[in-house]
């Protein structure tokens, strides 16, 4: 990713890396009255149960938290090594930062798993969980792009490739974050919007890199 003769990869990577921490951090902030309202201050002694309670009725809160907290985690590392990263594959990285790319997604899946048991199955939702496992798929494949995935002709004669179904996923992250904190009041809408924008850079990142030389 660069500008002119600027690689800005490493600042992108830090710009992603501050939108996840600042909704992790404003997502606490706005749930902190619901996971501490169990808690009976006036009986010090059952803290203890009480906070056991808490997470066997609230994990799913805690893994998106935790999840976002890794994937911001992940953006760190790859702005530390992006400068001397040879490959021309954005978020190319290490085995560490693609586990914990699959690591920090996986929780958010479980966090939407958690929302159909205690909530109810929405399109939204499901969509959601969709979009993740998308995610854990680019961080499988990403050093592939090219690579063919099917012999459905998508553009011209152009087989589709991995390039493509990181666009769609990028593209529909960035939808449905603007979705969420177009239609929320709570303090988090403002991390959500910088998630949404961070979806927007890498879909414009992949849909500039060019598809060339592939199989029919």
């Amino acid at each position: 990713m660069e500008i002119g003769n600027i690689n800005v990869t490493p600042y992108f990577f830090k710009y992603a890396c501050f939108s996840h921490g600042v909704l992790a951090t404003t997502y606490t902030y706005s749930r902190l009255p619901s996971l501490f309202s169990g808690l009976n201050y006036n009986n010090i002694t059952n803290i203890g149960s009480d906070v056991t309670n808490i997470w066997d009725k609230e994990f799913g809160q805690f893994a998106y938290i935790i999840g976002h907290i890794i994937i911001s985690i992940n953006y760190n590392l790859l702005s530390g090594i992006s400068d001397n990263n040879k490959s021309k594959h954005l978020m190319d990285g290490t085995l560490k930062t693609q586990l914990l790319g699959v690591l920090g997604h996986s929780l958010l899946v479980i966090f939407s798993l958690w929302s159909f048991h205690s909530n109810r199955l929405t399109p939204t939702m499901v969509l959601f969980c969709l979009l993740q496992i998308g995610m854990i798929y680019f961080y499988f494949s990403n050093n592939e792009p090219k690579k063919p995935i099917s012999t459905i002709k998508i553009v011209g004669n152009r087989a589709l490739v991995n390039r493509d179904v990181y666009v769609i996923v990028f593209l529909s992250l960035m939808c449905f974050y603007a979705y969420i904190a177009f239609n929320t009041s709570e303090t988090h809408k403002y991390g959500l919007w910088l998630i949404s924008s961070v979806y927007l850079l890498l879909a414009g990142y992949w849909l500039r890199f060019r598809i060339t030389n592939t199989k029919k």
